[in-house]
């Protein structure tokens, strides 16, 4: 099965500001976010994310309402891909912590493929290469759940 999900920045103000998830701001000041592309691809027990934009403060909620719906529906064995996030932050990558953190509990697995080096980078800087288990590509981290 395979989705693409896909929020343009005035769709994502109206869906989680109104929803009460943010402080209530001006729809022009939130056009400077920038959208954030999911692709979901499912094979048997396993859910494949391929991630697009900036993981960000703005953008964070939007992967993580998902990450949550994926979990909810009983799915614990995941990849997400990173090949093209050009942006980090760090609540994009407290998200990325919890969720491995939940899936753990719920002895399933998170695993994170094709990094490209500027967000290798910030990871290594805060020591997450350790924790996050990061393989090269996607077959690989499939193959290792």
């Amino acid at each position: 099965m395979y989705y693409d999900m896909y929020f343009s920045p005035l769709e994502w103000f109206t869906k989680f500001s109104l929803m009460g998830n943010l402080p209530f701001v001006c729809a022009e000041e939130r056009k400077v976010a920038v959208g954030l592309k999911v692709k979901i691809k499912e094979m048997d027990d396993k859910t494949v994310l391929q991630v697009e934009g900036r993981l960000d403060a703005t953008s964070a909620p939007v992967l993580e309402n998902k990450l949550d719906e994926i979990i909810g529906s009983g799915r614990k064995y995941l990849v997400i891909d990173l090949a093209k996030v050009d942006y980090l932050s760090s609540a994009g990558m407290r998200l990325l912590l919890a969720t491995t953190k939940k899936l753990k509990k719920a002895e399933g697995n998170l695993h994170f493929c094709s990094v490209n080096d500027e967000v290798m980078e910030i990871i290594k800087m805060g020591g997450f290469e350790r924790i996050l288990m990061i393989f090269p590509t996607e077959r690989e981290a499939l193959s290792s759940l």
